[in-house]
């Protein structure tokens, strides 16, 4: 059976279904599993996303899988809003599907909109209370630019902790 646990210890699931905009939603849920169950885990999903597919207010879903080997999968959904992924998560078929994954499958589940950055991304128009951008443009520019030049170096230390952590299996 599917585990769960919540990808963000400040606001929880539970919290994230009050929300009440009638705004596109994003669910982001990654998984874990043991390599020897990756492919029964593709069947489990495969039958889950039918079951959503098959729902009112569900717009897409795509699975994708971590390369080289890693038994790692991000699954990317849209939906209409968080009442129509809520309402589904409360018919009858939801919990029964649970069942079908695999016992070392582990889900980490979070809702998500679209950010407006501008010149970079688009994003929901009544998000988040945030207030218009317009005039800002230059100030954001340059916080993208330093937000890549972090991300950039926090991917390299990721990379170079993975090539330690290989060579040390190695030895």
């Amino acid at each position: 059976m599917l585990k769960f646990e919540e990808m963000d210890s400040r606001v929880d699931l539970k919290e994230q279904f009050a929300d009440d905009l009638d705004e596109t939603v994003i669910l982001i849920i990654l998984f874990t599993v043991d390599p020897k169950d990756a492919e029964a885990f593709k069947v489990a999903w495969a039958k889950d996303a039918a079951f959503f597919k098959s729902q009112p207010g569900y717009i897409s879903a795509q699975l994708h899988q971590g390369i080289c080997g890693s038994s790692m999968f991000l699954d990317y959904a849209v939906f209409e809003s968080v009442a129509a992924f809520a309402a589904t998560t409360r018919q009858p078929e939801f919990g029964p599907l649970r069942g079908v994954y695999p016992d070392s499958a582990t889900a980490r589940l979070h809702l998500f909109r679209r950010v407006a950055i501008p010149g970079i991304c688009v994003g929901e128009a009544k998000s988040h209370g945030q207030p218009p951008t317009a005039g800002r443009d230059d100030e954001v520019a340059a916080a993208v630019a330093r937000a890549e030049t972090a991300e950039a170096a926090e991917a390299e230390v990721e990379r170079l902790r993975a090539r330690v952590a290989e060579l040390e299996r190695r030895v």
